[in-house]
């Protein structure tokens, strides 16, 4: 298994506050990128014939043939507790704002119990590449950017084309690889076909278009004081609505997108506990443990379930956004906690709706 390549378009600025003569601010723009080396304890673990140029370019022959049903991306009877299971914990981790169980032992927990596939903690080794004068919002700029690596690497053009070369990038840059395959295909010389080459979207950017779609879906109309998108949710939480989604800004666009989501989710809790109009105490409640896991399966059942989305009552639009909101929490959650696995049934759930995708995902939706 090779190392695998990270590359992203960086427009760095040198500012100079006191400008003079020779002395002037400088903005330099490139791509940047490192390269992750796998882990050995990992790679112990795999057999080498398999991911092997040969072995990846024959599972894309075999896919040609391949029938593909529907039913490969609908969750199985186990991964749809799983999916429950999580929903119930983020309704616990809100009810823990207004009580907490006598015994936690036999209370719903505030975060996931089960680890489905989670990865190693140690830091993983890297290697800076030295910034590379080439753009990579072009096809031109592509190639580019890997006759830079080569020279940084030290490899011959032999060796980098006869390898498998895995390698993590933005849409942008995945768009205009397959331009540059497709401009030079078909073709007998490796280096021309670039047959060895797997650009796989990262799961930061994925996470990052796919939320700022449904942000964007969900956000409606500022200027309509009658709207009640999410940015009512927004203004009523302190956070000025034209400052809420910045295309630029991931951090800030997903912990604005959380606080959204357990504000209402708040709110249909005091609901269930008939609390809804009494002032909002400074002491947490001490629920008996069946109480609290009555209280958040009630809440599931009301709001989160299936069939209360389908009951065509008044707020059902808040019902579809703390939804899809839960989806994005919990791809950030699992990120955080490195459970792959938790985050492929996230992946697996917008692969089976991939119809309300950005547009420019619905090819281009891969697991990272």
């Amino acid at each position: 298994m090779v190392p695998e390549a990270l590359r992203h378009w960086l427009a760095a600025l040198d500012h100079v506050h006191q400008a003079s003569v020779g002395n002037r601010s400088n903005t330099f723009r490139g791509t940047w990128g490192y390269i992750h080396v796998p882990n050995q304890t990992l790679l112990k673990t795999l057999d080498a014939s398999k991911i092997s140029l040969e072995a990846y370019q024959k599972s894309l022959e075999s896919i040609k043939n391949m029938e593909i049903n529907p039913f490969m991306f609908l969750p199985t009877i186990q991964e749809e507790q799983s999916k429950i299971n999580v929903i119930k914990s983020q309704i616990a981790r809100v009810l823990n704002l207004l009580a907490e169980p006598k015994d936690k032992a036999s209370a719903y927990p505030t975060k996931p119990c089960e680890n489905i596939e989670p990865i190693s903690h140690e830091p993983p080794k890297l290697h800076m590449l030295k910034l590379m004068d080439a753009l990579d919002n072009l096809a031109k700029g592509v190639r580019q950017v890997f006759e830079s690596i080569m020279k940084q690497t030290g490899l011959s053009v032999e060796k980098f084309f006869g390898r498998l070369q895995p390698m993590d990038g933005d849409l942008g840059t995945v768009k205009n690889f397959n331009c540059l395959r497709a401009q030079q295909a078909p073709s007998k010389f490796p280096k021309n076909r670039l047959d060895n080459m797997f650009l796989q979207l990262g799961d930061a950017h994925t996470l990052w278009n796919i939320g700022s779609a449904i942000f964007t879906h969900h956000f409606e109309d500022s200027a309509d004081m009658t709207n009640c998108g999410a940015w009512q949710h927004l203004e009523a939480l302190g956070s000025p609505a034209e400052k809420a989604i910045q295309k630029k800004d991931f951090t800030l666009m997903i912990n604005q997108m959380e606080p959204v989501f357990e504000a209402n989710v708040y709110h249909f809790l005091r609901v269930i506990l008939m609390s809804d109009c009494d002032d909002i105490g400074t002491e947490k409640e001490l629920m008996t443990s069946e109480r609290w896991n009555w209280t958040i399966d009630e809440c599931y059942k009301t709001y989160f379930s299936p069939q209360a989305r389908s009951k065509p009552l008044q707020g059902s639009n808040t019902l579809l956004l703390v939804h899809d909101f839960s989806t994005v929490v919990e791809a950030k959650r699992s990120m955080k906690a490195r459970d792959v696995g938790r985050l492929m049934l996230i992946w697996k759930k917008v692969v089976s709706d991939v119809s309300s995708a950005p547009r420019n995902h619905q090819l281009f939706i891969i697991p990272s």
